[in-house]
């Protein structure tokens, strides 16, 4: 593993969080979750880059959510929703891209977060 000190990292635009066992998707009882998020390293050093991963895509359901974060959990609902009425089952796992965020923006109804939920048997 390496360690970076703070001052080689910033945190640039949007981030993504994964959340493994999503409390929406697998009940109460899944905290808690693991999260990633990306990062930009300035001036990066001369070391071996193991630590970044790479992955395969997945099939998910996935949308576009425009508002507040405490209005994310409508999004989920509508997701859950859809995919009953498609007939498609949905994993425990899900992907917030926040492309818009509080960094960018000082009115919560302009963020933007895409919404990715893999469908069972997939994986992030």
């Amino acid at each position: 593993m390496v360690c970076l000190p703070l001052s080689s990292v910033a945190t640039v635009g949007g981030y993504d969080i994964v959340y493994y066992g999503h409390p929406m998707l697998a009940g109460p009882s899944c905290f808690p979750s693991r999260t990633t998020v990306d990062i930009q390293i300035k001036n990066p050093p001369t070391v071996e880059a193991d630590f970044v991963r790479y992955s395969m895509g997945f099939l998910s359901a996935t949308t576009v959510h425009v508002g507040p974060y405490d209005t994310l959990s409508e999004t989920y609902e509508e997701i859950i929703r859809w995919a009953g009425e498609n007939g498609h089952i949905l994993g425990t796992d899900a992907l917030e891209d926040y492309q818009i965020t509080n960094q960018m923006v000082s009115d919560p109804s302009l963020y933007v977060t895409q919404v990715y939920i893999p469908l069972a048997g997939e994986t992030i």
